[in-house]
């Protein structure tokens, strides 16, 4: 009877696309309405940024990941039909809480980076799109395009299920950027897939869902700059006013400026999106910066380690 029993545990376990939960994700200990994202470009760069504020724990990981490596999405439909596909792209992404993947790009200079999203409420199993795990998100589409609009190709064509322990489902929206400048955020309210593709300069807040932001600004209800609505019209307007070249330093100096009102930042990140290249800046400002053309890239295998060493 022992044995049976391990038989069918060792089945259970390893049937392909069988879904595990990475990690448990406790959304109550999060800052789920202070980060800010904004991107911002001039007639030779184009650089985005953005800040996070939940504390990242020290195994926080930055990951390089050569194109060729194989990987494979379970389905939680049919089980035994994982969707699989081969990296076509070098890039590197970070990840947080034992197995999220909340930032990266890769070497065409396309972002891709999560922000808390309060409404959040992934869509109901079905059988026609292509399931992606939440936990694979971010490395779906750093893997296969170049920019946004082939992209966007896709988007409509998958869907989303968490894999995740969460006592909020899975709390995030998708942002992306590219070195066209163009933006793209995608977020689920109640179960339905919204697309927005905003010109620069573009910002977008944690917590609210990107109508709401709009209509805040739009028909104004007065409310504090203090609130995620307040910041993101405030972020607007100092872009739309900015008028000095931009690099890595400026929109993070700018980016620093927009959150005065709020409690000190836990890190900042800048994206420079011609050059391929991320740089982080911690609360005690130590700064690490990557660049993907830099980068020795171990064919066929992934390898971790320390996001500030």
């Amino acid at each position: 009877m022992r044995m049976l029993l391990f038989i069918i545990l060792i089945i259970y376990l390893f049937i392909p696309g069988y879904t595990t939960a990475q990690v448990s994700l406790d959304c109550d200990k999060l800052f789920m309405d202070a980060g800010t994202d904004i991107i911002m470009k001039d007639s030779i760069s184009v650089i985005s940024a953005r800040s996070w504020y939940s504390t990242l724990s020290d195994d926080t990981h930055i990951v390089f990941c050569p194109a060729g490596i194989e990987r494979s999405s379970p389905n939680d439909v049919k089980k035994r039909c994982p969707f699989e596909w081969t990296v076509k792209y070098d890039n590197i992404y970070v990840e947080v809480f034992d197995g999220i993947v909340i930032e990266g790009m890769n070497e065409h200079g396309l972002s891709a980076s999560l922000m808390f999203h309060e409404k959040s409420r992934l869509p109901k199993k079905e059988k026609t799109l292509i399931p992606i795990a939440a936990s694979l998100w971010i490395r779906f589409f750093l893997d296969h395009f170049k920019c946004i609009d082939t992209a966007m190709l896709a988007v409509w064509d998958i869907r989303l299920f968490s894999d995740l322990d969460s006592n909020c489902d899975w709390p995030f929206r998708l942002v992306l950027h590219d070195s066209t400048a163009a933006t793209a955020y995608i977020e689920y309210v109640d179960g339905n897939l919204r697309v927005y593709d905003p010109d620069p300069p573009a910002v977008i807040i944690d917590g609210s869902d990107y109508a709401s932001l709009l209509i805040e600004k739009y028909i104004p209800t007065g409310v504090s700059h203090e609130s995620p609505a307040g910041r993101f019209i405030m972020a607007e307007d100092t872009l739309m006013k900015y008028r000095h070249s931009i690099n890595i330093v400026s929109v993070m100096e700018i980016l620093e400026y927009l959150g005065k009102n709020t409690q000190k930042a836990s890190w900042l990140l800048a994206r420079d999106h011609r050059e391929a290249a991320l740089q982080f800046l911690s609360e005690d400002r130590e700064s690490i910066i990557y660049k993907l053309d830099e980068v020795n890239f171990t064919p066929g295998k992934e390898i971790r380690q320390k996001l500030l060493p």
